[in-house]
């Protein structure tokens, strides 16, 4: 479903308006995936088409930390298991079906400026 508007992801639950915020995408294989966005001080899991639109926050948490303006974050996946560290912060944990396919969100300026990938074996 592509669309002529800017990407777009949710900054709270029931906002579907908010500016695009860095974070990554994890496809399921049926055109839908799950989507972890970081804020200023929270971060929110969703789910959302592979193009970006129709997202739906499911959760979004805050531990009372500021991130900063560049915030890092870590991606720990395991089987089903998924685990995200924002500034060596542990996030959020999940359990969640993919198909090992990734995708980075970013735009307007919010574009890792290093990203790193390990696989296990």
């Amino acid at each position: 479903m592509a669309t002529n508007s800017p990407a777009r992801t949710p900054s709270a639950v029931g906002d579907t308006e908010a500016p695009v915020r860095p974070g990554i995408y994890l496809d399921h294989d049926d055109g839908i995936g799950a989507f972890l966005v970081v804020g200023q001080d929270s971060v929110s899991f969703g789910r959302m088409t592979a193009d970006g639109s129709e997202p739906k926050v499911l959760q979004t948490i805050g531990r009372g930390l500021a991130f900063g303006p560049s915030p890092s974050f870590r991606l720990v996946v395991k089987h089903d298991m998924m685990e995200l560290y924002v500034n060596d912060y542990l996030m959020n944990l999940k359990r969640f079906n993919w198909n090992g396919r990734l995708g980075v969100i970013g735009g307007a300026g919010l574009w890792p400026t290093r990203l790193d990938v390990w696989q296990s074996r």
